[in-house]
């Protein structure tokens, strides 16, 4: 296990763009899905704006901890009003880090951009993620919170369904 924070970071759901505190975000890019996070979060900082986004950021003082981007992207075939996690990183310099809780930094954004979602629907609706087949630590976060492995191609499908509270 990483190092513990002192403190919960403060969140904010806010628009990514040119946002400074994503400007250089890397989560140190030692892996090929490392890396594609960083360049996801520089699109997001760049301007991508899909239907419906909904950034987290996660902040101590005076650093970027972690984010996590949720948006609306159908799910063919299964249900076309589906939301989906673009992405969830952590900062280099707070990977491996757990909040005073013991929750891990991915929990914790998880959890915060569910409970957002369930906020802002009159129902949960369905969430859908593609994760890399060799991030096994995000295919374990993603079966904590309710997801289920459907597939496997170049990315696994993971699916939560509709309906479920946070």
């Amino acid at each position: 296990m990483g190092r513990p924070l002192s403190l919960v970071p403060s969140v904010r759901f806010d628009d990514p763009l040119n946002d400074p505190a994503l400007a250089g975000f890397t989560t140190g890019g030692a892996s090929a899905y490392e890396r594609e996070v960083d360049e996801i979060v520089k699109a997001f900082y760049d301007g991508h704006q899909p239907d419906q986004l909904q950034f987290l950021i996660a902040e101590a003082p005076g650093a970027t901890v972690c984010v996590c981007a949720i948006h609306e992207r159908p799910l063919q075939g299964v249900d076309p009003g589906a939301m989906y996690v673009g992405v969830i990183g952590v900062a280099a310099a707070f990977r491996g880090c757990y909040l005073p809780t013991g929750e891990s930094l991915g929990d914790f954004m998880l959890t915060r951009s569910l409970a957002e979602l369930f906020a802002r629907w009159t129902v949960m609706p369905t969430v859908w993620a593609l994760i890399d087949i060799a991030n096994t630590r995000s295919q374990a976060l993603f079966s904590r919170h309710a997801f289920a492995h459907l597939r496997t191609d170049k990315y696994q499908l993971w699916v939560r369904p509709a309906g479920l509270a946070v």
